[in-house]
C-alpha cells in the first residue's frame, strides 16, 4: 500500500487495516471502483492510519522525505511535537551512502538518537564524477567518525571501549573459518571469531578455501570492460566438478542443495561467464546461479562462491596494473561472500607482487591451498583437486 519503497512493522493495526482493505475490494461491483479506492480518499486515509500506528518504518534514505511521512514534520500545519513522533533514526548500511544522503531523515526535528550500522572496510558510496571523487564526496558520515576516532587513538582499543561511539562486532556467523581466516588477519587485525559450525554444510564435501592461478589466462577489453576467456572456460570445467561432488547431476528444475554464486570485477567478463554457462548447461540449472559482479554483490552470499579476478596482464604488458581490481575494499567484499566454500580464480604473475594479493598468495600457498592449472585441464585432475 506504500509507495517509494516504504513499509511498516506494526503490531495488530496492520492486520485490522488489512483486512479492511481485503473486505472492501471483496464487496467491489467492478474494477473501476477499485481503481477509484486505490486514488481515493479512503486509501490515503488507510495508509496515514497505518504509518501513524507504526513502531517501526523501514525507507530508504531518499524516500524518508516522501510525502506520507510528512505528518511527522515539525513543518506542517497543526503539527505539535507531543504528538507520535520519530525518536530514533537506524542508518543499515552506512558507510554505502554519502554524507548529504546521510542526512536527508534529519528533516524530522524530532530524532534525539542516530545508530550507524556498517563497515567502512567495505565499499562506499558509488560515485560517477571523478572529480567529486577526488574532492571525497564518496566518504560517508560513518568513515568521517570512524577515521576521526583512529586518528585519536595510538591502537585498536578504543573499538572496544565501552566509552566509545564506535563498537565492533567481533563474531561472525556467515563463513567457515578456512574463509575467514585471510581477510580477518589482513582487514580486522585477526579479530574476527568464528562462532562454531559456521559455513559447515552437510551437502558440500570439499575444502573450503581454493586458490587458482590459471597458467594461460589471458585477458581482453571491450565496450570499455574487460574479460577473460581461459577464466571462463576453466569456471565452466569447476563447475561441472562442484556439481558432482554436491550430487546435483540432474533434475535441474528441483532447487540446487546448496546456493552458488559467480562473481568478477567486470561487467563484460559477467556477460561473458552467463553466456559460456548458458551453452554448456540447462537453463533451469543456470538461472539458479547467482552472476553478478563484485560491487552488485555486497550485502548478498551464497553457500559456495566462485570469484573470477579477470586480469592477466603479465601476459601482454609485464608493466602494467591491474586497476581497481587492487581497491583494497574491493577486494574485503569479494573475499567474504562465501560461507562454505570460496573458489579465487586469478593469474599469479599479474598478482603476485600487488599489495594485499601478494599476501593472499602467499598465505594460501603457506596452507596448501594454492593450485596452478591451466584451463584445458581434465575433468579428472581438477577432480583430485577439490
Amino acid at each position: 500500500m506504500l509507495p517509494y519503497e516504504i513499509e511498516t512493522l506494526t503490531n495488530d493495526n496492520f492486520i485490522k487495516f488489512q483486512m479492511d482493505y481485503l473486505n472492501w475490494i471483496e464487496n467491489c461491483k467492478d474494477k473501476d471502483e477499485e481503481k477509484k479506492f486505490k486514488n481515493g480518499k479512503k486509501r490515503t486515509k488507510l495508509r496515514d492510519q497505518l504509518i501513524y500506528e507504526a513502531d517501526i518504518i523501514l525507507t530508504t534514505l531518499a524516500s524518508s522525505q516522501h510525502s506520507s511521512l510528512s505528518m511527522f514534520r515539525s513543518d506542517t500545519p497543526g503539527y505539535t511535537y507531543s504528538q507520535k513522533a520519530i525518536r530514533c533514526l537506524i542508518v543499515d548500511e552506512a558507510s554505502q551512502c554519502s554524507e548529504p544522503e546521510f542526512f536527508m531523515p534529519f528533516i524530522y526535528h524530532s530524532i534525539t538518537k542516530v545508530i550507524m550500522v556498517g563497515d567502512p572496510l567495505q565499499l562506499p558510496a558509488t560515485v560517477i564524477s571523478r572529480l567529486a571523487y577526488n574532492a571525497g564526496y564518496g566518504r560517508s558520515l560513518f568513515e568521517r567518525f570512524y577515521q576521526y576516532q583512529l586518528q585519536q587513538s595510538n591502537s585498536n582499543e578504543f573499538l572496544s571501549s565501552s566509552s566509545s561511539s564506535i563498537i565492533r562486532l567481533t563474531q561472525q556467523y556467515r563463513m567457515h573459518e578456512e574463509i575467514c581466516k585471510f581477510p580477518s588477519k589482513l582487514f580486522y587485525d585477526s579479530s574476527l571469531q568464528t562462532i562454531k559450525d559456521s559455513g559447515k554444510n552437510s551437502h558440500i564435501p570439499f575444502h573450503p578455501y581454493f586458490v587458482f592461478s590459471i597458467k594461460d589466462s589471458k585477458e581482453s577489453s571491450s565496450n570499455q570492460s574487460k574479460s577473460n576467456d581461459a577464466e571462463v572456460i576453466f569456471i565452466r570445467k569447476l563447475l561441472t566438478e562442484i556439481l558432482k561432488k554436491i550430487g546435483y547431476v540432474d533434475n535441474f528444475h528441483q532447487p540446487s542443495p546448496v546456493s552458488i554464486g559467480i562473481i568478477t570485477y567486470y561487467r563484460e567478463q559477467k556477460k561473458a561467464i552467463k553466456d559460456g554457462l548458458e551453452k554448456e548447461f540447462p537453463d533451469d540449472l543456470v538461472k539458479q546461479i547467482q552472476i553478478d559482479t563484485v560491487d552488485s554483490f555486497q550485502g548478498r552470499e551464497c553457500d559456495i562462491i566462485i570469484l573470477s579476478c579477470v586480469r592477466a596482464i603479465a601476459t601482454n604488458n609485464p608493466k602494467g596494473s591491474i586497476g581497481f581490481v587492487r581497491d583494497q575494499q574491493r577486494m574485503n567484499v569479494a573475499l567474504t561472500r562465501a560461507r562454505s566454500s570460496l573458489f579465487i580464480c586469478l593469474h599469479f604473475e599479474s598478482f603476485e607482487n600487488v599489495p594485499r594479493w601478494k599476501q593472499l598468495i602467499e598465505d594460501a600457498n603457506k596452507r596448501k591451498r594454492l593450485f596452478f592449472v591451466s584451463s584445458k585441464i581434465f575433468n579428472n585432475k581438477l577432480e583430485v583437486c577439490l
